[in-house]
């Protein structure tokens, strides 16, 4: 059974666990978040703006991939481009 979304605000909220991976479509970066107690088939994109109660799940992931936030669209570039010529 999934845990029940805390309510803040009167609106719910789920927990981050983890933040996955990141990705920039259309110019707007999204975030794979896996939610604390539901299945790996619920992960999510989600933009930044969904995730401002987790600052510290961002700043772990910003760690862990060696990425700036604000230099993350730039570097998903670079990643794909140097994935297609082999670097």
């Amino acid at each position: 059974m999934d845990p029940e979304p805390d309510l803040v605000n009167g609106f719910e909220e789920f927990e981050v666990e983890e933040i996955l991976d990141h990705r920039v479509h259309q110019g707007e970066t999204r975030f794979l978040v896996k939610w604390k107690g539901y299945s790996d088939l619920l992960n999510s994109w989600e933009p930044e703006e969904n995730l401002g109660n987790c600052k510290e799940s961002l700043a772990d992931y910003k760690r862990r991939r060696n990425v700036s936030l604000s230099k993350i669209g730039i570097l998903h570039e670079e990643e794909e481009n140097s994935d297609i010529n082999g670097l």
